[in-house]
C-alpha cells in the first residue's frame, strides 16, 4: 500500500491476485507497477468484472482469460455495475484469468495492443464452477493434456499483436 494509503494490492498464497487498486493518487503508474509487483511475487491468477478496462488492463499484462461465469445477482457488485456499465455485458459476468509470461514478454516486446477473442473463452453457470476449470488449468500447467494444450493455444491464437 501507498503511504497515502491511495493505492495497494492484496494476494493470496496460493498465487491469487484479489484486488490491485488505485484511487486518487499522485503517482503516476501505480497501477502498473502493483501489478507487476503482485506477479513478481508469484501472482499467477485472478477473476474480475467482466469490463472493457480490466479486459485490456489484465490481456497486456500477461494474463490469459480461460473461463467466464455470470456475477450472481445478489451481490452488490451486480446492482452497480448493471447500472453504470456501458458495455454489452454491463460487467456482469466474472472472468476467470492465468498468468502467461511468455505472452506478457511477447506483448512488451512488440509494444502492441493486445485483442482478445472473448466467445472462445469456456462459460460456467456459477463462479465455483469456472474457477475450479481454471485452478485445473493451473495444476495440470506442468503436465498438461493434449485437450488442455489445444484449448489454451485456442485463446492464445486469438490474441492479436499490432504495434502502435
Amino acid at each position: 500500500m501507498t503511504k497515502d494509503y491511495s493505492a495497494g494490492l492484496a494476494m493470496e498464497k496460493s498465487g491469487r491476485i484479489i484486488s490491485v487498486f488505485k484511487g486518487n493518487t499522485k503517482y503516476i503508474g501505480v497501477g502498473k507497477v502493483l501489478l507487476d509487483l503482485a506477479i513478481e511475487r508469484g501472482g499467477c491468477k485472478l477473476e474480475c468484472n467482466d469490463v472493457q478496462m480490466l479486459r485490456y488492463i489484465y490481456g497486456r499484462n500477461g494474463f490469459v482469460p480461460v473461463s467466464t461465469s455470470p456475477l450472481d445477482e445478489n451481490d452488490i457488485y451486480y446492482t452497480i455495475l448493471k447500472a453504470n456499465e456501458d458495455d454489452e455485458n454491463h460487467g456482469t459476468r466474472l472472468i476467470f484469468w492465468i498468468f502467461d509470461k511468455g505472452l506478457k514478454e511477447k506483448y512488451d516486446s512488440n509494444k502492441g495492443e493486445v485483442h482478445i477473442n472473448f466467445s472462445k473463452i469456456k462459460e460456467f453457470n456459477a463462479e465455483d464452477e469456472a474457477e475450479e476449470f481454471r485452478d485445473s488449468i493451473l495444476q495440470n500447467i506442468c503436465n498438461p493434456t493434449e485437450e488442455l494444450k489445444e484449448y489454451i493455444l485456442k485463446i492464445i491464437d486469438d490474441y492479436i499483436f499490432s504495434s502502435k
